[in-house]
């Protein structure tokens, strides 16, 4: 069986060297725009070209990340990035809006589309809609299990990428308005301002903890596991981290893959980041996610505090540990899972300054090993074989051999008799080897040359860089892709400059019937359990002068499904719509041939993927102002609606935030709040097979006072 590809984060060019160097076959980075890690130093689209060629020459691929929402008013600065990254020869695109598909495939027709985890897919049917679009791979979101990795291998082709280590985000699938509604910095758009890292305040417990903290994912123990499933590629998360990080967590899991002891790597690995590890959502069990007390870097527990001092000013803390520090060695101090404190390793052995006492006891945690980027070596051995031919009034010839490309190299100079006697094959050999400034670690030399022959050092040195150049260029050509310059954006005719209004109303509670007015033209029920239909039969079959549907959640496991689907299937004559919130409802639409209206869970920021789908509605990204609604709106003829509501969802969970509040599976009826900085945050548990959670905040827009005058058509929520 092929062993999975290790793909790994760079952030920067030297994150790139220290990833190769660990052993990634594959790299993925992004640009200063289009990028959700824009916070990152990132590449430029001068020096982009350059950097892929390093990785190429090593026999790594790289993926452009393409992964945030594009407005419409980005769609040709996009074009032209995918123009850019194109003639770069970059292997693939990590590409989140998946209009962009079409643009992508005309413009670079033999660079593969890879749909990221922000595209939510987490079953089968979310893997088939990736296959009827000709992607070539798909990254689950993170809370996808094993058995539902093992489902989708099997009923799909398409490639399967899978998140093994590094941050989760507590929402599911990275999907989050969080920071862009109480920030103005959307996540969506890569620039998350980390809202969930931060303390709230439990209406249920009257703490402040931080209730929507994640652990950070650590799969090394699954890597063969995932490798026995089928698993095309294992990824790893980290470009906002460093050098350090990248290298060692890269080094572990290749040392993983290939069944080599880890646990020394493992650990450098912890020491570089460590926010306390889960193995996440693998097993299909959630509860280990949430870290309440601790949401920063913790490091490696290396011994204890056995004495704190005062010093002058200072208190000096003597840890009892086995470790070999060393000085400017970082070191925090835990007690009772909170950090009281921390500093460098001082020239005293063994011991930290702080300005407060630190408890005997207290664990110390190395967090830094200040000189471990001496470490970092290139350990992804290259082999060129060469092999030398000379023979007296004769040119010398080189045969150079990497793989299957193969080269000779000659020059016009005719090899001598030698006036002194020397040993031909030492001096040759010590001027072949010299390839340490080459991306080739290790050389097999044959010389086949008279003992009495002589050709100058300069001679040889200048046919091994000609044989290497051409080397090179044959293994760089074999990366190059075809791409269409000419292609650019068609600008749309809108068929029609009347828009007819389209009043949507969603509900949860059959009561709220009473409170739709008479101009609404659909209305959807939003159930808060799956399994209860009794509401739902008699709303459905009502007979009303709007249209009636139903919400479908954004995340469906495959249980989840046959909860939909008997559903589905019972009412489908009654049904005039489904709300879709995930792209894996497409299939569902399909299926059952009921028209849909595309929700909230599917951030619609322009026109491409509407025009390309075309539902009855969709909702337009909460994050949009109406100008740039206004745009959308201008490039399809789909009714785009305009959000509104005192309250909107957040993010989605797929563990259960009671618990992370003390409260047992089944005493959950009572309502969950959070408050921050004078905001407050309601969960709301939606049941299929089981229990998920929606996190709402409230929308204070700053244009949703004047909905109605550049946007006629609108969504209410009640």
């Amino acid at each position: 069986m092929r062993k999975p590809e290790l793909l790994c984060p760079c952030g920067n060019p030297e994150m790139l060297i220290s990833a190769i160097a660990g052993g990634a076959d594959a790299v993925y980075l992004g640009l200063t725009q289009f990028n959700a890690r824009i916070k990152a130093e990132n590449f430029t689209k001068e020096n982009l070209g350059k950097w892929v060629d390093y990785a190429h020459l090593r026999d790594t691929k790289v993926y452009l990340t393409l992964n945030t929402s594009i407005k419409q008013s980005e769609l040709y600065s996009v074009t032209d990035t995918i123009k850019t990254a194109a003639s770069a020869n970059v292997d693939a695109f990590i590409l989140t809006d998946f209009g962009l598909m079409d643009i992508i495939r005309k413009i670079a027709p033999n660079i593969a589309v890879h749909l990221s985890t922000q595209c939510g897919i987490h079953n089968a049917e979310g893997a088939l809609f990736a296959e009827k679009s000709k992607a070539e791979r798909i990254i689950l979101s993170r809370e996808t299990p094993l058995s539902e990795i093992e489902r989708i291998i099997k009923n799909t082709s398409v490639e399967v990428e899978v998140f093994v280590h590094g941050a989760l985000c507590v929402g599911f699938s990275g999907s989050c308005l969080m920071s862009g509604i109480c920030d103005g910095k959307s996540g969506n758009r890569g620039e998350c301002k980390q809202l969930c890292r931060q303390k709230y305040k439990s209406n249920i417990t009257d703490n402040e903890r931080y209730y929507l903290s994640t652990k950070d994912l650590c799969l090394i123990d699954y890597v063969k596991t995932l490798e026995n499933l089928g698993v095309d590629s294992l990824k790893i998360e980290g470009r906002l981290k460093s050098k350090e990080y990248v290298y060692s967590t890269t080094k572990a899991y290749r040392y993983a893959l290939d069944g080599r002891l880890y646990d020394d790597l493992l650990f450098d690995s912890r020491v570089a980041f460590n926010r306390s590890q889960t193995h996440g959502y693998i097993k299909g069990d959630n509860d280990n996610i949430i870290s309440p007390d601790i949401q920063n870097h913790i490091g490696v527990s290396i011994g204890k505090v056995k004495l704190s001092e005062k010093e002058g000013k200072f208190y000096k803390n003597h840890i009892d540990t086995n470790y070999p520090l060393e000085i400017n060695d970082g070191i925090k101090f835990l007690h009772n899972n909170t950090e009281i404190g921390g500093g460098n390793v001082s020239g005293v052995k063994n011991c930290v300054y702080t300005s407060n006492e630190i408890p005997k006891g207290a664990d110390a945690r190395l967090t830094l090993i200040k000189n471990y980027s001496k470490k970092i070596e290139n350990v992804k051995k290259l082999t060129l074989i060469m092999n030398f031919y000379a023979r007296i009034g004769e040119k010398p010839e080189l045969t150079l051999i990497y793989k299957d490309i193969s080269v000779k190299t000659t020059t016009d100079y005719i090899c001598q008799q030698a006036k002194t006697k020397q040993n031909v094959n030492d001096y040759v050999k010590d001027a072949l080897s010299k390839i340490n400034d080459t991306q080739f670690d290790y050389s097999v030399i044959t010389i086949d040359a008279e003992d009495n022959v002589f050709i100058p050092k300069s001679i040889i040195n200048a046919m091994r860089r000609d044989g290497i150049k051409q080397i090179n260029e044959l293994i760089l050509k074999k990366y190059k892709k075809t791409v269409d310059y000419t292609i650019n954006l068609k600008k749309y005719n809108k068929k029609s400059l009347n828009e007819s209004n389209f009043i949507y109303y969603i509900i949860n509670n059959t009561d709220l019937i009473n409170e739709i007015e008479n101009n609404v033209t659909h209305v959807a029920y939003f159930p808060d359990d799956y399994n209860d239909i009794i509401n739902f039969d008699s709303f459905i079959k009502e007979k009303t002068p709007y249209k009636k549907g139903l919400v479908l959640p954004i995340i469906s496991f495959e249980n989840d499904l046959k909860v939909l689907y008997n559903l589905l299937r019972k009412y489908n004559t009654y049904i005039d719509f489904i709300q879709i919130n995930n792209i894996s409802q497409t299939i569902i639409a399909e299926k059952y041939n009921i028209p849909f209206i595309i929700g909230t869970g599917i951030s619609i920021y322009n026109s491409f993927l509407i025009n390309g789908l075309k539902p009855i509605a969709a909702v337009a990204g909460c994050e949009l102002n109406e100008e740039e609604i206004a745009e959308i709106k201008t490039n399809t003829d789909i009714p785009i609606l305009f959000y509104k509501s005192n309250y909107v969802p957040l993010m989605e969970f797929t563990h259960c935030p009671y618990k992370v509040n003390s409260i047992k599976c089944g005493d959950c009826n009572v309502k969950l709040e959070y408050t921050r900085n004078n905001m407050t945050f309601y969960i709301r548990k939606t049941k299929l097979s089981k229990c998920y959670f929606t996190l709402y905040g409230e929308f204070k827009s700053k244009y949703i006072n004047k909905t109605n005058t550049i946007c006629k058509n609108i969504i209410v929520i009640k």
